[in-house]
């Protein structure tokens, strides 16, 4: 999967679990947001024209686990707990996604040197 593909996917998963009123999930459903987000998550973007697909990506990524995050889902958390760490496991992906999106921002911006020449030279 590349990075504009899983930006669709997110954007498509972020809509859905946005229109839904209340966005409680069942357990099935919470398992295979959790795998699509540590997938992305665990995508590797080395190229610099990939930045607009990056943050496109990131935004749905961190509005997608706000949402499976939210109180009405405890249950369905409780269900999946023998399966993940719960929770935590969001946190550790987003974590990671963060992680490798700093490494690509640091590493990929040119370094801009600004020349200043005193007004009384």
């Amino acid at each position: 999967m590349d990075l504009s593909v899983a930006a669709g996917y997110l954007g498509v998963v972020e809509t859905v679990l946005m229109d839904a009123e209340p966005t409680s999930l069942d357990a099935a459903a919470l398992l295979g947001i959790l795998q699509l987000l540590k997938e992305v998550s665990d995508m590797d973007a080395n190229e610099p024209e990939e930045l607009a697909t990056l943050e496109q990506l990131g935004q749905h990524y961190v509005a997608i686990a706000g949402a499976i995050l939210e109180e009405q889902n405890a249950e369905e958390w409780s269900k999946i707990k023998p399966i993940l760490d719960g929770p935590m496991t969001v946190v550790e992906n987003m974590d990671k996604m963060v992680s490798s999106l700093h490494q690509l921002l640091s590493t990929e911006r040119p370094k801009v040197t600004i020349w200043c020449k005193n007004v009384g030279e």
